[in-house]
């Protein structure tokens, strides 16, 4: 039995390597190219498996927790800081809703108010607080910040302590149109 479960483990660690290396290898030869046609091709190609590469690293975590609960607590106990560094990273920065269909892009700079003047309300972040929280990578590191946009049929009219969840859940039957901008940022 101990066989298997190493046998399952070894395969979903090296999906991982393999996957994340095909992600990194894109990420890489992204950067180097100017060619908008290129870089859409670049991104077309490695969508389908973007994030789902993390999959197999969540099997490698619940296959050691689950079949070598020693081993698991040596490597989490060694890798707190780590994986505490990660998941920080996977913040929300903010959510905002009601914007006007008038409004042509986003500006820079956006005060940190519960209601703009041109109607646009903003809900909490994962910090608590109200409006965008802004990128902060580890210097030196490149990190992608994904930004979601719906066109609704209705207003919601949340109150400003609405989560992400809450906005959600609000919206629900009620998307016509939706997009997704993914941007990097590094320090």
């Amino acid at each position: 039995m101990v066989m298997f479960w190493v046998a399952i483990l070894a395969v979903s660690i090296l999906l991982y390597v393999l996957l994340d290396g095909f992600d990194l290898g894109v990420g890489i030869l992204f950067g180097r190219t100017g060619d908008e046609t290129k870089r859409r091709a670049m991104l077309s190609a490695v969508a389908p498996i973007w994030d789902g590469n993390e999959t197999w690293l969540v099997v490698a975590g619940v296959v050691l927790w689950g079949a070598f609960p020693v081993v698991y607590a040596t490597l989490f106990s060694a890798f707190y800081l780590p994986l505490l560094l990660m998941l920080a990273g996977l913040i929300l920065r903010g959510v905002a809703f009601d914007l006007p269909g008038s409004l042509r892009s986003l500006p820079q700079g956006v005060p940190k108010k519960e209601q703009l003047a041109d109607g646009t309300r903003q809900g909490q972040n994962d910090f608590g607080r109200t409006g965008y929280g802004g990128p902060c990578p580890p210097a030196g590191k490149v990190h992608r910040y994904f930004f979601k946009i719906y066109a609704l049929d209705t207003k919601l009219n949340l109150p400003s302590s609405a989560t992400k969840k809450d906005v959600e859940r609000a919206m629900q039957n009620h998307v016509l149109a939706e997009g997704e901008y993914m941007g990097r940022y590094s320090r």
